[in-house]
């Protein structure tokens, strides 16, 4: 794929030779999940204090890899407005369901291009001051993460910050239902080849790769003294709709049948009723700079 530096998609973006009934079908199958990547964005950004913990302060150019439905990169585009921010994933974020929080439109320093994330990556050498990445754990095979450092580590100025956050996927506290469901999820993972416990193992890789000045941070962990009403509420919703949007992946592979996980599911969808604090994942966010020379 050729690279124009900085291409401006237009906000009604779409796949091709997909007619708008088509579309609208395709939306309407990623709504759980738009819904929850969203709920899950202002979680997190609660417990960061903010949309990312490097020490960021006059950025020129940031990579959102993996960008999912674009929030992080539109909200942090309009956080610093001279700086080009670009969005890159196997699919581009669906327009308008997308927009972060307090924003109308597509700031226009964000761009979102669409690639395969376990290729090189169409951008020069030494190209952005900030690269992110958030919960790739799902989808970066075990084999692909040295690679993918390094690929990171290229694209990135020297001097310049990378910033992984990612969950363990593992209940912070052990009850019946969302416990086994976990398990079955950590199961799944491995079956595709995929990493389950990349959060504790993302500090080894990152210094092999020869990243410097690093810093490790665990967020979610607080989980249990939760007060406020809203942050119960959204903790309850999101777990809710991760229960549902579970089921026909673990069931379509094999690991569960379908009776069994809506056996289970109840069980699970009654703790978090009860507890929100159970839908807690311990996330860790790890941070390293670029040497300034090799």
């Amino acid at each position: 794929m050729k690279w124009l530096p900085f291409q401006h998609l237009p906000s009604d973006q779409s796949p091709k030779n997909v007619s708008p009934s088509s579309m609208a079908g395709l939306l309407a199958k990623r709504m759980p999940e738009i819904r929850r990547l969203a709920q899950q964005h202002v979680e997190l950004k609660r417990e960061m204090q903010g949309n990312f913990l490097a020490p960021i302060t006059a950025p020129g150019a940031i990579l959102d890899f993996a960008c999912e439905n674009g929030r992080w990169a539109m909200e942090v585009a309009a956080q610093f407005p001279a700086a080009r921010v670009v969005g890159i994933d196997a699919t581009l974020p669906a327009p308008i369901l997308s927009l972060g929080n307090g924003i109308d439109q597509k700031p226009p320093n964000a761009d979102f291009l669409q690639a395969n994330l376990l290729e090189r990556l169409p951008f020069p050498d030494a190209t952005f001051d900030f690269v992110h990445m958030r919960f790739v754990y799902t989808v970066i095979p075990t084999q692909a993460w040295e690679p993918l450092m390094v690929e990171l580590i290229r694209v990135t100025r020297p001097g310049g910050w990378i910033e992984s956050l990612e969950p363990l996927p593992f209940a912070v506290h052990q009850k019946e239902g969302l416990t086994t469901i976990i398990g079955w999820l950590g199961e799944w993972l491995r079956s595709r080849g995929a990493e389950p416990l990349a959060a504790l193992k993302m500090p080894t890789m990152m210094k092999a790769a020869g990243l410097e000045q690093f810093t490790s941070y665990q967020i979610g962990q607080n989980a249990g003294n939760m007060q406020d009403e809203k942050e119960m509420i959204l903790r309850r919703n999101n777990g809710l709709l991760l229960i549902d949007l579970l089921r026909d992946p673990l069931v379509a592979a094999g690991i569960v049948v379908a009776e069994e996980y809506e056996r289970v599911a109840a069980i699970a969808r009654a703790e978090i009723q009860y507890n929100p604090a159970l839908n807690c994942f311990n996330t860790y966010v790890n941070v390293g700079r670029r040497p300034m020379t090799p």
